[in-house]
């Protein structure tokens, strides 16, 4: 209901939005199509964003330009799935406020695809914490391009692992850590 009320006008006052749906009211397509439509259209000023348990388009935060805060816990469902990565990579690059992302990916259906030639900058950020499999930490540390040398970053994997994507993941944090300019990556 509350979707549904916030789709049917421009909330050009909001800043901050924190939707967490309860497990037990199924949600269908409708309420991420919804969802998404506020997102693109109704809230412009949009400063604070976090969703938990709804259907999520990545493609629908493409223009909220004064984001700085976003935190998604993705709940794919058969009417909206998981977005590849280039997709949410595209996506947080049209975001260039943003400060804090927290991203926790859905253990279904993780869509990597290679990123090598995307690149994501973000200027601004301060934190950065992923929970994902190994190849999606491995993609978004290679698509990282723009980020402050005081930015945290906190990765953390899902199991299980395979020992071919731990020696690409050590490569790649070994190339890390000689950048002089690159932030500090801790574990989670």
């Amino acid at each position: 209901r509350i979707i549904r009320t916030l789709a049917a006008h421009r909330q050009d006052s909001l800043e901050t939005l924190k939707l967490d749906a309860n497990a037990r009211i199924p949600l269908t397509g409708e309420i991420g199509t919804l969802f998404g439509a506020v997102l693109r259209y109704n809230a412009p000023r949009l400063r604070y964003l976090s969703i938990s348990g709804i259907p999520f388009d990545w493609t629908s935060i493409q223009g909220l330009s004064a984001l700085s805060t976003l935190r998604v816990t993705c709940t794919p469902s058969d009417q909206m799935p998981h977005a590849p990565l280039r997709v949410v990579v595209d996506a947080l690059s049209h975001c260039p406020r943003l400060e804090v992302l927290n991203v926790v990916f859905s253990k279904r259906g993780d869509t990597v695809d290679l990123l090598s030639d995307v690149f994501l900058s973000l200027p601004r950020l301060k934190t950065m914490a992923i929970t994902g499999s190994i190849a999606m930490n491995i993609a978004l540390l290679r698509a990282l391009s723009n980020v402050p040398r005081s930015a945290k970053l906190v990765m953390s994997i899902f199991y299980p692992w395979q020992p071919v994507s731990l020696l690409q993941l050590a490569a790649i944090l070994g190339n890390h850590a000689v950048n002089s300019s690159a932030p500090d990556i801790r574990s989670g």
